[in-house]
């Protein structure tokens, strides 16, 4: 009720209609299936559906009758419509408020002209339905999801059945039953209200206590004169004598006409009366020597001939004290012509096609075929056809077919095969859009994830509910598709056109060794007083769209000839030596981490340097130039020896040789 009121707050414009109202019909448009009553329980699915001819340009809205009062029979509803029930089918999750009298109805638009369509209402599925009673039973009608379940008091709320019987109760008790339902994933509602039904036989009751006689009320001082007999002296009254007419003997008992149970082309069978014995003959007069069989509930008469007529008496049997008695009615039955044997079942019928309304089977010549909706019950009533088509049929519907081999003028039909159990389609929705990225990381990809859709990453091959992908391979290109999952009502729709997307490639974790000096190398000798330029290139500074977590090195100072500070690229310096001599160039470089979207430095520093020299000239000079002016003469005075030590070596090896 508290929904109710919602909606009428939330609609101030929405009219109220009294009873089922006024309904406006369309010459155009007739409802060809109305909305029918829904038997269901709270937080449970029920659906209504309406069926329009012609369908094209038809609008539908669902409108919720809210009951307000109740004058002389009639009901006055409040009437809103239902915010996105615009279709012919309406699924609606029921409340305890459906349960306590509100209806629906749907609103069928063609052009200017509104068809309403029957009010109908939603039943509690958990009160139970008694259908009938025995002496130690009771019988209750069942859903055919078989999620009804029922309880008895008596037996304790363990006991729970759904087979539509409660059997082993006591004749003439009252029992209380209450209802509940089971879902296919094994829960179940809260127990309904409770239902009295009682066994039948005779109640067991008490025996009264007897009642004292009372004692008459009489006075002692006045006592009461007896009352004399009011007689005519003149007339006396004769004596009454018996009734009865010793002439007349009682009329021996009749017994009763033989009552047919069964016959085939070789056996009759009657019921059997208690006192009773049966003789069965053929011809106009019973046998002398006739033989007589007594029984318990049923006599049967074996070995007879097919189509002949047989007459069957019955009579009072003897006792240890009465002779058996006369004849009495006869019965007649002719037996049937000799039975012929049915050929065996042939194998299920094998599925062909099947649509939303058609199933096909592959048809066999000589075979027939038949259907029914659901489970057939045990005395099915089959209606045969030559062809394995079955057109005309539900939508998301499960439906039994079976075959036989076809009968003739000389032959039965044959015995029926196993069933092939088979469901129609549901009527399948449109394709949707494309997903939509929402986060990726190197092994992860996950698209935005909207209700009643169901996605894959795979091509189809599986499903899930969720856009989730996890254990990906980095730097890998998929393609994610989603389409709307499969209901009790629609299909699975098309699949969507593809999202291609790429997971995240590896963390770049850059090493120092890859930081480099470049435009002087080690060693390298230079010209004093001629300028050397120089560029400093840090590890990892090609990193163009960085990931959380990348490394890189940027240098950020130099020393040496001069020093230097760089505070953004380029990354270059130009240093010159004033004298000859031994140099160092060092750099510094900065290692840096991309986080929350930015570089920055964790404190760490690598150095790297190049030593070189410098001359006059720019070229070797053997001896490099350390301001010492001696430093030539010296360099000359070590070649003169080295040449002697070397013409005296190979004065050894001549005369060796």
């Amino acid at each position: 009720m508290k929904k109710a009121k919602k909606f009428v707050a939330w609609l101030l414009g929405t009219v109220m209609i009294l009873g089922t109202s006024t309904t406006a019909f369309a010459a155009q448009a007739v409802i060809e299936k109305q909305p029918q009553d829904a038997v269901s329980a709270e937080n449970a699915m029920a659906v209504f559906e309406v069926a329009v001819q012609p369908s094209e340009g038809v609008s539908y809205q669902w409108q919720q009758g809210v009951p307000q009062m109740q004058e002389a029979e009639a009901v006055q509803y409040i009437w809103t419509d239902i915010l996105g029930a615009d279709g012919p089918a309406y699924e609606h999750t029921v409340t305890a408020e459906d349960l306590t009298g509100i209806v629906y109805r749907c609103a069928v638009r063609i052009g200017e002209e509104i068809i309403y369509t029957d009010c109908v209402k939603i039943s509690d599925a958990r009160i139970p339905k008694i259908t009938g009673t025995t002496e130690n039973g009771i019988q209750f009608e069942r859903l055919e999801t078989n999620e009804f379940v029922l309880e008895c008091s008596v037996q304790g709320q363990e006991n729970w059945t759904s087979s539509g019987n409660m059997e082993g109760l006591e004749p003439g008790q009252s029992y209380m039953v209450i209802g509940r339902l089971r879902f296919g994933d094994g829960a179940v509602t809260a127990p309904g209200p409770a239902v009295e039904a009682a066994t039948l036989g005779e109640t067991i009751t008490e025996p009264e206590e007897p009642v004292e006689p009372e004692e008459p009320v009489t006075d002692p001082e006045e006592p009461v004169e007896p009352e004399e007999p009011v007689t005519d002296p003149e007339e006396p009254a004769e004596p009454e004598e018996p009734v009865t007419d010793p002439e007349e003997p009682a009329e021996p008992a009749k017994p009763l006409i033989p009552e047919l149970i069964a016959a085939d082309s070789t056996s009759i069978t009657v019921k059997a009366v208690e006192g009773q014995e049966y003789a069965i003959y053929t011809g106009d007069a019973l046998p002398e020597d006739a033989e007589w069989k007594q029984g318990t509930e049923t006599i049967t008469f074996e070995n007879l001939t097919p189509e002949t007529a047989y007459t069957i008496v019955s009579r009072i049997a003897a006792t240890e004290t009465e002779p058996a008695g006369e004849p009495g009615e006869v019965l007649t039955v002719v037996t049937e012509p000799e039975a012929q044997i049915p050929p065996a079942a042939p194998d299920a019928p094998e599925l062909k096609a099947r649509t939303t309304d058609t199933i096909e089977v592959y048809t066999k010549e000589g075979q027939e075929y038949a259907l029914c909706e659901g489970t057939p019950a045990e005395d099915q009533a089959w209606n045969w056809q030559a062809e394995g088509v079955f057109t005309g049929l539900k939508p998301g519907t499960e439906y039994t077919i079976v075959t036989r081999i076809a009968g003739t003028d000389e032959t039965l039909p044959g015995e029926i095969s196993d069933p092939l159990t088979v469901s129609t389609e549901k009527p399948a929705a449109k394709a949707p859009e494309a997903p939509k990225l929402k986060w990726r990381s190197q092994t992860v990809l996950e698209v935005e994830t909207i209700k009643g859709q169901e996605y894959s990453i795979d091509g189809g091959t599986t499903w899930k509910t969720d856009g989730k992908f996890l254990d990906l391979k980095a730097g890998t290109e998929y393609e994610i598709v989603t389409r709307v999952a499969e209901t009790e009502t629609t299909g699975a729709s098309e699949i969507s056109p593809p999202l291609k997307v790429s997971t995240l490639r590896e963390i770049i974790k850059t090493s120092a060794d890859e930081n480099q000096i470049k435009g002087i190398k080690a060693g390298q000798i230079i010209k004093v007083g001629k300028e050397i330029t120089f560029t400093a290139a840090g590890g990892g500074m090609n990193i163009t769209d960085p990931l959380e977590g990348d490394v890189r090195y940027v240098p950020i100072k130099w020393r040496g000839l001069g020093e230097g500070v760089w505070e953004k690229a380029p990354y270059t310096a130009a240093v010159k030596a004033e004298k000859a001599g031994n140099y160092i160039l060092e750099v510094v470089f900065e290692r840096q981490v991309y986080k929350d979207g930015k570089w920055a430095a964790d404190g760490t520093v690598d150095v790297k340097s190049v030593k070189f020299k410098a001359t006059v000239t720019g070229t070797d000079e053997s001896v490099p130039k350390t301001g010492d002016e001696t430093a030539p003469y010296l360099y000359l005075i070590l070649l003169a020896a080295a040449a002697a030590a070397g013409i005296g070596a190979g004065a050894v090896r001549r005369h060796r040789r």
